[in-house]
């Protein structure tokens, strides 16, 4: 190899280098932090409804979570359906990974890391970058919409799930929340 193309193979890889921290500090670097101040928030908020708290880290949950965030990232939008028949509702996607809950429910939420963003639950953009505020940015956003904070405090729901899926063009972090439990069917 010659000299001039020596040089440029290593300004090429020095640049690599030097962008690759970059990225790895754009997505939650320690997500087990995120879930566990989450959860802490989540079952903080049910303990003073005087609900149970949820055990976070249930497999079936997480897998569906986690399916249904790398949906929402390849399809580029909010929803709880999918094309595939047998993964087309948060229901069937429990099924699907072996869940055997009566009861399931989903909350979905976009927020983009390092990037200012209008809430519902803020007057002013709200930044995240640390896995302290993606957690408080989780929670809140859901806490703030009806629908998804019903979720939140749904007494039949015992275990739960979270997942997440990051875009680094865009620094979109797509997380989903799958809840399970049981209702007793009347005789």
């Amino acid at each position: 190899m010659n000299l001039k193309k020596y040089i440029i193979l290593i300004i090429v890889l020095s640049g690599a280098f030097v962008l690759l921290p970059q990225q790895l500090k754009a997505q939650p670097a320690d997500w087990k932090a995120v879930e566990t101040e989450f959860y802490r928030l989540l079952n903080e908020l049910r303990s003073k409804k005087k609900l149970q708290p949820l055990v976070a880290g249930n497999a079936v949950l997480d897998t569906a979570a986690f399916d249904q965030a790398r949906y929402l990232n390849k399809k580029g939008k909010l929803t709880h359906d999918q094309n595939n028949r047998k993964k087309a509702t948060p229901y069937k996607r429990v099924q699907f990974y072996g869940g055997s809950y009566t009861v399931v429910g989903e909350n979905c939420i976009e927020i983009f890391l390092n990037t200012p963003m209008k809430t519902k639950y803020s007057r002013n953009p709200v930044s995240v970058s640390t896995e302290k505020e993606i957690a408080e940015a989780l929670f809140q956003g859901w806490k703030h919409s009806p629908e998804h904070y019903k979720n939140m405090i749904t007494p039949e729901y015992r275990d739960a799930g979270l997942g997440y899926a990051f875009n680094e063009k865009t620094n979109q972090l797509y997380c989903t929340q799958v809840f399970g439990g049981f209702v007793q069917t009347k005789r």
